[in-house]
């Protein structure tokens, strides 16, 4: 008989390496370790097994796939044989057709293949018989096993094997576990239901784990009887504390909540979309490499299509081609099928639990990412190209948003008739500032040399491409156009991030000297640029060099240029100039007023319309530190972090993260302990040996050794020293000593450098080349 963990209901990646794991802690049972997270709701099914409540005799424990029933049971059947019970295990299985009775034969087969001879004297001989046909195991007591037909037969074998459990469990408590009794034969349903209401007369606990949404109507009915001596437990979703354990370290923030969002409070979800994170580093969240069986592939969640008709399974390929929401109709367009099968394969989909309703009862959803993805992969590529073709066209009959065509063009053979790369481009400009890796992507597709060239997307590619702290792509597109002030704004930025401070604002100078003398904004945007190159970075309270206006003509001071913007319109500028001001002169007279100005028109800015441009918050946190408001300036510097996460936005965590590190920093001289009391530090050589398999990896990062590596992603994720050293387990001081080697090897002045190097191993993996007659033109932005 397998063992309760042998049908664990978390999906496991097809993969020989392990994924994530939470560290192990000394001196603690193994099956107390399978519950990890569910230590309230082990502690009352270990009380029930201990006495505490004398009365129960059956256990329902309900949660949505995935969520830990089978490890909960597992713990407890752990508990039980410490404390010296008998324990059978079994669970029912997803196929048709299955045995009567056959989850309660796989669970008792060990036990009674165990039991002396004598096992079933004193029971009548067709009560043997009956049970010698439903379990093979005591086929040795009768020559003449019979399965029970009518129900008759049926009560007298309820009978019986009620009084073999009390035989069973003679002298000695008897835990019999059934996971997945959703998935259980009609047998084996009535004869847990008569069980739960005429239980055994002897120390017996019946267990049982199911998913409430696949289980049939009439035994949640049955279960949810009030009848004495039976326990309910829930599982419900995990918080965020105790999931973040499960992710590896160095996870890009904006990887990590999306990870976290994906799960939905729920660990084996978790567990498997960081397995296929390991495999393949720029996959979505939920979506294993486009390797059908390979590595990423997920194996377990395949169970959950196994009884579907073969039109449903064809069905499901096409709702996983689909964005978050879709219909019915549309997918009857993408199957190349009438609505009415349609919409009875989307109900069988829903009865598995694939499927949920979403909004309203309209459109549905899958129940989470991990299943997309299987039933994404589980098509062949031929069919999911001709999909997406099918659903773009369907899309583009309803004038359905760009964005929503866009995601099936990009899958898909442009044709130049339909227009293909221009509906690419204007949906890149749609969702470029709230999803610029999608722009970046579409962007590239459109200069597929396969399809169609449509040149006057270059800037907004190269754009995109800063944004995703693709600096280095962006500047050899940025070098292919003919600047205009945006392009000079992006293209400086990128050069400043790359540590050229000097070629960065002479690029800001030219963008201010073709600026229209009346575009306030976009002068105001690169002035506030232009002071940014005359910091460090390194130096979070370095003050910028208002001299260097000098040298930008037309530019009046940072106020008289304020006061030309809207505050409702242009209220991110004018803060942005404000706080400026008030860090070039934080003594005077002014510096508080203009500080409450720059922080009320924050105050007045949601995160949306902040997303294009999180520099103002930046800028407002150091002048709020320079006047000594520093929970103020920690307020909105942790604002910033969380919109440029959100939207992933990676150019700016390196700058973030500095200030954010500076004031932890400040924290960390005036509350920790003497140099004593810090973290002991255990050697680890093994991390600090080079890593042969780094083929894949930037050149820079090659040659840095593992713990350096570690610590580089962290730094990209916005963290500081000292949230790394919580995190990796290391003193500050081990942690700075660690930076200035890789600073070093590197040769590196700054966080936001390293961040940027780091971007480009996790960010969005290069597109085609750029068609030659492309790269040739000198474009203007549209």
């Amino acid at each position: 008989m397998p063992s309760i963990q042998g049908y664990n209901d978390v999906p496991i990646s097809a993969s020989p390496e392990p994924g994530p794991q939470v560290p192990r802690p000394r001196g603690v049972a193994p099956w107390r370790l399978d519950a990890r997270g569910r230590e309230a709701e082990l502690a009352r099914l270990t009380g029930i097994v201990d006495g505490a409540e004398p009365d129960v005799r059956a256990v329902r424990i309900s949660g949505d796939p995935w969520s830990g029933k089978s490890e909960l049971l597992a713990a407890l059947a752990g508990h039980a044989k410490e404390r010296g019970w008998t324990v059978a295990c079994g669970a029912a299985g997803p196929l048709p057709g299955s045995l009567p009775f056959g989850v309660f034969s796989d669970a008792l087969e060990d036990l009674l293949t165990s039991r002396d001879p004598a096992l079933l004297d004193g029971f009548p001989k067709y009560h043997v018989s009956w049970l010698a046909g439903i379990c093979p195991a005591l086929a040795r007591y009768s020559p003449d096993a019979a399965v029970p037909s009518g129900p008759s037969e049926m009560r007298h074998l309820f009978h019986a094997v009620r009084a073999l459990l009390e035989r069973l469990s003679a002298g000695v408590p008897l835990l019999l576990v059934v996971d997945d009794l959703q998935w259980a034969d009609p047998a084996s349903v009535d004869l847990f239901t008569h069980l739960i209401r005429r239980p055994p007369d002897a120390p017996v606990l019946l267990v049982t784990a199911l998913r409430p949404r696949q289980t049939a109507g009439d035994l949640l009915a049955a279960l949810d009887e009030p009848v004495d001596g039976v326990a309910h437990v829930e599982l419900p979703a995990l918080t965020e504390d105790y999931l973040g354990t499960l992710l590896p370290a160095g996870l890009p923030a904006d990887r990590r909540r999306a990870m976290l969002d994906a799960a939905d409070g729920n660990p084996g979800l978790l567990r498997a979309l960081a397995a296929a994170e390991d495999q393949d580093p720029f996959a979505v969240p939920g979506y294993a490499p486009n390797r059908p069986g390979g590595p990423g592939m997920p194996v377990s969640p395949l169970r959950e299509f196994r009884t579907l008709s073969p039109f449903t399974w064809t069905v499901a390929h096409a709702a996983a081609l689909m964005r978050e929401s879709f219909d019915t109709g549309l997918l009857a367009a993408v199957v190349e099928g009438s609505e009415v099968p349609t919409r009875a394969a989307v109900d069988e989909l829903v009865a598995h639990d694939i499927l949920r309703v979403d909004g309203g009862n309209r459109t549905f959803r899958f129940r989470n990412a991990l299943l997309r993805a299987t039933a994404r992969q589980a098509a062949g590529a031929a069919w999911r190209l001709g999909a997406h073709a099918r659903a773009a066209e369907a899309l583009r009959d309803r004038d359905a948003p760009a964005p929503e065509i866009a995601y099936h063009l990009a899958h898909c053979v442009l044709v130049e008739e339909n227009d293909a790369a221009g509906i690419l481009v204007d949906a890149a400009r749609e969702v470029r500032w709230e999803r610029p890796a999608d722009a970046a992507g579409w962007l590239r597709r459109a200069l597929d040399p396969r399809g169609p060239v449509c040149a006057d997307h270059v800037p907004l590619l190269a754009i995109a491409l800063v944004v995703t702290g693709r600096t280095s792509d962006a500047r050899l597109l940025f070098d292919q156009v003919a600047h205009s002030p945006e392009t000079a704004l992006w293209a400086g930025r990128a050069l400043h991030l790359e540590g050229d401070r000097e070629a960065a604002g002479d690029l800001l100078r030219i963008g201010l000297r073709i600026a229209d003398p009346g575009d306030h904004r976009t002068r105001a945007r690169l002035v506030a640029e232009l002071l940014a190159t005359t910091v460090d970075s390194r130096h979070p309270t370095a003050v910028p060099d208002l001299s260097i206006l000098s040298s930008a003509k037309g530019v009046p001071g940072l106020c008289p240029l304020a006061d030309h913007l809207d505050p409702v319109t242009d209220a991110g500028p004018r803060a942005l100039l404000l706080a400026l001001a008030t860090l070039t002169d934080p003594a005077g007279r002014t510096a508080e007023d203009q500080l409450l100005k720059a922080r009320t028109l924050m105050a007045n800015v949601s995160d949306a319309d902040l997303a294009p441009d999180v520099t103002p918050l930046y800028w407002l946190a150091r002048a709020e530190h320079a006047l000594a408001h520093d929970d103020q300036a920690g307020r909105h510097l942790r604002r910033a972090l969380a919109i440029a996460t959100r939207f992933g936005h990676r150019y700016v965590l390196g700058g973030l993260t500095t200030l954010l590190e500076h004031f932890d920093e400040q924290r960390y001289q005036e509350t920790d302990g003497p140099s004593g009391d810090r973290i002991a530090e255990v050697p680890d050589p093994l991390r600090d040996e080079p890593d042969p398999g780094l083929a894949d990896l930037p050149s820079e990062l090659a040659q840095l050794s593992g713990r350096e590596r570690e610590i580089s992603r962290l730094v990209s994720d916005g963290r500081t020293n000292q949230q790394i050293a919580r995190t990796l387990g290391l003193s500050h001081k081990t942690v700075e000593t660690y930076l200035a080697r890789i600073f070093k090897k590197l040769a590196l002045c700054s966080r936001a450098q390293l961040a940027t190097i780091v971007g480009r191993s996790v960010s969005t993996p290069a597109g085609p080349p750029i068609p030659a007659r492309v790269a040739s033109e000198r474009l203007m932005p549209a």
